[in-house]
């Protein structure tokens, strides 16, 4: 991750334990709320200070990213129960869509919705966008479901007026996309024919073009600092090697070497496979692809040394 990643990490776990601290004005309604439900609860604390549908729909997203970016948990979870909170506090069940108030919120004449988006994109927009990818992460077709709805109320609009919903037409376009899913499959225990096990299994999905890294401890993830305890990061210090090709683990059965070998191997035989070649839509689309394809499957070889590209991660 990038000192960027860091500080938006760090600034968010802030935001966690003190939501309130950088907005004077709301100081005093957070140290009552605080007191009330406790430092910690961060969605009881957002709805005593009468949290509007964006702080809901852009910290989901913050949340989202963070997950993205470090493979922590918290940080899904996080994101998954201000969700659900953000669904029970501002959908409208007859109509669809996010209200801009809350429930919480007080009586209003008239509970509006905004869905323009202009220098800023709308709680409804953002909302689509973070239900769709909470839905692929979690599988819940409900989310799937809501952000459908919300899109159906949008379709003629945005046929109409295309440049008044970029961000909602974000959210189409990964809904009409196929997103690219990873998964970060390792294990203490794991040998020689593990790994086999997990490039079969890539294959058999039958992607255009899969990708398969070596687990890497990143600094200041959790991840990491089990590993460290554990014993199993073998270039804690060198981070120009950490870039998910180079081996910086060992396993209980496996050097950091041999799960080079091995990978090397199962990706020659992965990459330099012609029925994949002849499955794969960007090799038939695509012909300038070919050569890259090749290029990239080439480079392989130099994983023979566990020197397979380099990065430039620091601390």
């Amino acid at each position: 991750m990038s000192p960027k990643h860091f500080t938006s990490l760090n600034l968010c776990a802030f935001i966690q334990r003190n939501p309130g601290d950088e907005f004077p004005a709301t100081h005093t309604a957070y140290q009552n709320a605080a007191a009330a439900f406790g430092p910690d609860d961060l969605f009881a604390i957002m709805s005593w200070l009468n949290a509007y549908l964006e702080d809901y729909t852009c910290l989901v997203d913050g949340l989202i990213s963070l997950y993205e970016a470090s493979g922590e948990l918290t940080w899904i979870e996080s994101a998954i129960s201000l969700a659900d909170k953000m669904i029970e506090q501002f959908w409208d069940e007859v109509n669809g869509g996010f209200f801009f108030t809350g429930k919480s919120h007080e009586e209003l004449i008239v509970r509006s919705k905004d869905f323009l988006d202009n220098a800023t994109p709308s709680g409804n927009s953002v909302a689509v966008l973070v239900l769709l990818k909470l839905a692929e992460f979690t599988g819940n077709e409900d989310y799937q479901r809501r952000a459908m709805t919300m899109l159906r109320l949008l379709a003629n609009q945005m046929r109409r007026y295309p440049s008044a919903f970029g961000y909602a037409l974000c959210g189409l376009d990964f809904y009409l996309s196929t997103p690219k899913e990873i998964a970060l499959v390792g294990n203490p225990d794991d040998d020689r024919a593990a790994i086999a096990r997990t490039f079969d299994y890539a294959r058999r999905l039958g992607l255009d073009f899969p990708i398969v890294q070596c687990l890497t401890p990143y600094p200041r993830t959790e991840m990491r600092a089990e590993l460290l305890a554990e014993g199993l990061v073998t270039n804690p210090d060198d981070l120009s090697r950490y870039n998910g090709y180079m081996a910086n683990v060992r396993t209980r059965h496996l050097s950091s070497e041999a799960i080079a070998r091995a990978m090397l191997w199962e990706g020659l035989k992965l990459y330099f496979d012609p029925r994949a070649a002849r499955r794969s839509r960007f090799f038939h689309d695509f012909p300038a692809f070919r050569g890259a394809m090749l290029r990239n499957s080439l480079a392989l070889f130099s994983g023979i040394g566990n020197r397979l590209f380099q990065s430039t991660h620091t601390l």
